[in-house]
């Protein structure tokens, strides 16, 4: 059990280290072979992937907090604060409230963010979820502020079910924007079977969840880490991270994320049987109650959710839905440096 418990973490650790220090490179957080460990103060040499790696087996986990993550992580330029409508993130099952690093800097800068994060070892109900997102929102509402929601997979199972009639205004969202959402898990393969695959002993149950760790990538992911490498290398870098300011603002999150998306089986468990399942048996049979404009964001090469059809479904059911498609991007993919989400939303607000 022990054995395959560690080669299914490191599976996952080289998947995420792969990704996140391409994307890393692109924008300039490894110079040489060296990292800056903003958390700890400390340098990493020689071994930049090695030393990250020891650095999540030891770190403590992640706490369950609201942040705003350019004040966490000390993003050195002007940021919207305290006006304008507020957006809350809502996560994904990992809980780090940190997956689509790539896009904060440029939301920070035109609107007021805070992000949810959740403990690895949380033992919370789908419901306490819901609870704690309404929570905030009612919070900003008594303020007279508007509110938006972005779930990103079974965040946007949150997002979507706290937009539906029977929803107290006070802890309602304005809008929705969800991103490659969850609700469409229950109909795929791993979902059909999870009922029963939950319950399995170990080592069985790591076996069998080992391939997870490579269908949220897609084949682009790695053309587009590539290529961003070879421009960074000329000094080149995407829109949304073209300044030094957002370049040292995302070397201070990546080794975070690294730490943080390190679930242990009991905890995967835990979060796909008392979240992602109840989740989805709460939303998909009232989509057409959800009573707020949503915004449905979806990859077109999503391995692990038929996220582009489930987009497609949110249209037809849902009263007020409009649908933007990444092309070629998987589950993880849709909101890398590929995409400027800030833009999306935008364009969406001013239809």
């Amino acid at each position: 059990r022990g054995a395959l418990e560690k080669m299914a973490a490191l599976t996952i650790h080289v998947v995420l280290l792969w990704g996140i220090f391409g994307v890393s490179q692109a924008v300039g957080v490894i110079r040489g072979n060296k990292i800056n460990s903003m958390a700890t103060g400390t340098r990493m040499s020689h071994y930049p992937l090695r030393a990250l790696y020891q650095r999540t087996r030891t770190k403590a986990a992640v706490v369950t907090e609201w942040f705003n993550p350019a004040e966490k992580y000390e993003l050195s330029e002007e940021i919207k604060r305290g006006e304008g409508p507020i957006i809350l993130y809502v996560p994904g099952v990992d809980g780090t409230g940190l997956t689509p690093f790539a896009q904060y800097a440029e939301i920070c800068s035109k609107y007021d963010l805070m992000c949810l994060s959740l403990n690895r070892s949380e033992r919370c109900s789908f419901s306490d979820i819901q609870d704690m997102v309404k929570k905030k929102i009612a919070e900003y509402k008594s303020e007279g502020r508007e509110v938006w929601l972005i779930g990103e997979s079974f965040g946007g199972i949150v997002s979507l079910s706290l937009g539906m009639g029977s929803s107290d205004e006070r802890s309602t969202p304005d809008r929705i924007i969800t991103v490659n959402s969850a609700s469409a898990f229950d109909r795929t393969f791993y979902g059909r079977i999870s009922p029963g695959l939950i319950t399995l002993p170990e080592p069985f149950f790591t076996m069998a969840v080992i391939p997870v760790g490579f269908l949220v990538l897609d084949q682009l992911m790695f053309q587009n880490i590539a290529q961003a490498s070879l421009m960074a290398a000329n000094g080149i870098f995407p829109d949304i991270l073209k300044s030094p300011e957002r370049q040292e603002f995302i070397s201070k999150i990546a080794p975070d994320l690294i730490e943080s998306m390190l679930l242990r089986s009991d905890d995967l468990r835990w979060r796909v049987a008392n979240w992602v399942l109840p989740g989805c048996s709460e939303v998909n049979p009232r989509l057409s109650e959800v009573k707020v404009p949503v915004l449905a964001v979806a990859g077109t090469q999503d391995l692990l959710l038929p996220s582009k059809e489930e987009a497609m479904k949110f249209k037809e059911e849902i009263p007020s839905c409009e649908v933007i498609l990444i092309e070629g991007a998987g589950h993880a993919g849709t909101l890398d440096q590929r995409t400027d989400l800030t833009s999306i939303i935008e364009s969406w607000v001013k239809q």
